[in-house]
């Protein structure tokens, strides 16, 4: 059984208009294996649900590596919507999140820890719990008041947002299509 989601979903203060990040918890169990609880942590409310959304949603598609500098993690502290040389999206991240190989096949995803274990999940539960935290956090973004910009990170910063935007719903719509 997977229980995936994304708990008290907010934008930071004093200027919530301005953030691009959708903060909040991940919490995470699969089998029993806790992977993710952000209430055992100090700071339960720093990881960024909007970077997991599309990481999980990636990883529907291709494999997801771990300790690779262009992939942030799977539940990402931070996760800020940027544009490569060619306008594509990635996230920078910092150092400090959750993060495992997830291998896929047609009917499986295989999650590889560091400390060598591995637990199988069949295709269309994972694929439901992934698109279900990531309609959440859709949910929240369209439910908030429009995204503000400082007009010195202009259009930058609006463009990798509205980028972000379109992916995740992008992704969205293509796994509900095939579930």
């Amino acid at each position: 059984m997977i229980k995936l989601e994304a708990r008290n979903l907010h934008w930071l203060e004093p200027d919530p208009e301005f953030d691009t990040c959708v903060h909040g918890s991940v919490f995470l169990e699969i089998d029993g294996r806790l992977i993710a609880d952000s209430v055992k942590r100090t700071d339960s409310d720093n990881w960024t649900p909007s970077g997991s959304a599309i990481q999980f949603l990636r990883a529907l598609e291709q494999d997801h590596p771990t300790g690779e500098a262009d992939y942030a993690q799977l539940i990402p502290c931070c996760a800020m919507p940027d544009l490569d040389n060619d306008d594509q999206l990635w996230l920078t991240s910092c150092s400090y999140g959750i993060d495992w190989q997830i291998k896929r096949s047609r009917s499986e995803f295989v999650h590889l820890f560091s400390d060598g274990t591995s637990i199988v999940t069949p295709a269309e539960e994972w694929t439901r719990a992934v698109l279900d935290l990531a309609s959440a956090v859709l949910e929240f973004i369209d439910s908030s008041p429009e995204r503000q910009y400082e007009p010195k990170d202009l259009p930058y910063e609006e463009i990798a947002f509205e980028n972000y935007c379109t992916e995740l719903r992008s992704l969205i719509k293509k796994h509900e299509q095939s579930t």
